[in-house]
């Protein structure tokens, strides 16, 4: 799961809290000159958890953003937000600027490889794409 939040909503206390929800946050990046902030979280969860998981974190940090990333995709708030394409990170028509930013797209290209890397080690994919 990846989440965006607000970076001046106590940051430290707010991955405490979401930390003690979800699982242990394995990546963060700043999105500058935006006041938001992204994490990924180290725990895989399946699709089917990801509503309960998005109510959760509204009661944590109200104004936060849930969302997935799978082996092609990128969601945020129920909005598809880019594909994995050739190698390439493709943007969907008209995606909010703020998730354009070089910092933006590096994290989503990071937690993409830590995802693949999981699912190699439980034998889910194959392929080194």
């Amino acid at each position: 799961m990846i989440v965006d939040i607000r970076k001046d909503a106590g940051k430290e206390d707010l991955e405490k809290l979401l930390e003690s929800d979800f699982a242990f946050v394995d990546h963060r990046t700043s999105l500058s000159p935006n006041d938001r902030m992204f994490l990924s979280f180290d725990r895989l969860i399946n699709l089917d958890e990801f509503p309960g998981c998005s109510s959760r974190l509204e009661n944590i940090a109200a104004g936060s953003r849930a969302g997935f990333l799978q082996n092609h995709r990128v969601v945020l708030a129920s909005e598809q937000l880019a594909h994995f394409r050739n190698g390439q990170i493709e943007l969907t028509p008209d995606p909010d600027p703020e998730f354009t930013s070089q910092a933006a797209l590096n994290f989503f290209s990071e937690v993409r490889t830590k995802f693949r890397q999981q699912l190699r080690t439980m034998c889910l994919l194959r392929t080194q794409r």
